[in-house]
């Protein structure tokens, strides 16, 4: 870990804020996005408040010696950051451009019958936003048992790095806009081909026809391309750097994973094929309430399977533990050859390619 004692200046001229990168690059860069380690301190402790200096000891006590000089590192590190220009949180204007709200997420809370939140439920929640005492939150207005997932969690403090308020996510687009529009096609048409294997993309009609589709939106389309059009190799991946090498899904979603002196096998339980929900009016009304109705009741496949299609990763997703994919790489990584024929380290004998049956 960088040590900010003796360079509490950042570097190039850089800024923790960036518009070269858009929301989608943004987000799609952080995928399954680790969550950083935060500190247990409630709302009370955002009053600022003066800090001690450290507590003088004998100068021999090397337990003395150590406290301090970690104790000047901490510092130093925070002066850094305090020192960085204030971070705009940018938005796209949807929420004060509505005032049924239509363009703004208001999942759990009260809606009418044309789905559109009550406006004093959502004001509630704006209370909350604004205030951020525990007892607002508590008072939020909610349509159902469903509870919101972690709301609080913002105002918690980061022990490590830029606190996560210095950080922005670019805006969304605009509801009203092209590329809002590209984004709802881009979904339908994954939803529509979650039951298509990866290794089926090449030669599907439908995965050909959602690539037309895509590319009649032109610029205003963000996604992926090769020479300037969506192909079915280029379908609903990432426009970051090196996104389109290789397989749709990496090695590392497949591969054994070492675990301390064992090996986890990366079969997993996902949903039978043609398993939808929320097809009818009436249901999705009562999700956005927070009333669930549907049962998942033999939906399960009876038969654990690698990742073969979007329905198997929606289902990893839908259940992965924070950091996951990224420790599992890890994991991997860092394995030693072993006498395992299912497992040497990362020249596994597993099959190459996406979409294993």
């Amino acid at each position: 870990m960088k040590s900010f004692e003796n360079d509490p200046s950042p570097r190039n001229g850089e800024t923790p804020q960036s518009s070269r990168l858009s929301r989608r690059g943004f987000l799609g860069g952080l995928g399954a996005a680790a969550a950083a380690v935060t500190s247990g301190i409630g709302v009370a402790g955002l009053e600022p408040r003066a800090e001690a200096a450290p507590v003088s000891e004998a100068p021999a006590s090397p337990g003395a010696l150590r406290r301090n000089q970690a104790w000047k590192v901490r510092m130093n590190a925070a002066e850094h950051w305090r020192k960085q220009p204030l971070t705009q949180h940018l938005n796209n204007g949807d929420e004060a451009r509505y005032p049924n709200r239509i363009g703004n997420y208001s999942k759990g809370l009260p809606h009418n019958r044309w789905g559109e939140v009550e406006p004093r439920a959502y004001q509630s929640l704006l209370d909350a936003v604004a205030s951020g005492n525990p007892e607002d939150y508590d008072a939020i207005t909610l349509g159902g048992t469903a509870k919101l997932t972690s709301p609080q969690s913002g105002l918690a403090f980061d022990l490590e790095g830029a606190d996560s308020c210095a950080i922005a996510v670019p805006p969304p687009p605009a509801l009203a806009s092209a590329e809002q529009a590209a984004e709802g096609v881009e979904l339908y048409w994954a939803a529509l081909l979650r039951d298509v294997n990866f290794l089926d993309y090449a030669g599907h009609p439908d995965v050909a026809a959602a690539a037309a589709d895509l590319n009649r939106f032109g610029a205003d389309f963000k996604g992926a391309r090769i020479r300037g059009q969506v192909t079915p190799r280029t379908l609903f991946r990432d426009p970051l750097p090196g996104t389109l090498n290789g397989p749709y899904l990496s090695q590392f979603m497949w591969m054994n994973t070492p675990f301390g002196v064992e090996y986890v096998e990366r079969k997993m339980r996902t949903a039978l094929p043609g398993t939808d929900h929320l097809t009818g009016y009436d249901a999705w009304l009562a999700a956005q309430n927070g009333r669930f109705v549907e049962s998942a009741a033999g939906e399960v496949d009876p038969v654990r399977r690698y990742i073969r299609n979007a329905r198997d990763l929606a289902a990893w997703v839908h259940m992965d533990v924070l950091f996951q994919a990224y420790f599992n790489a890890c994991l991997i990584l860092m394995a030693p050859p072993s006498d395992d024929p299912t497992f040497s380290g990362i020249g596994w004998a597993g099959p190459s390619g996406s979409g294993r049956r």
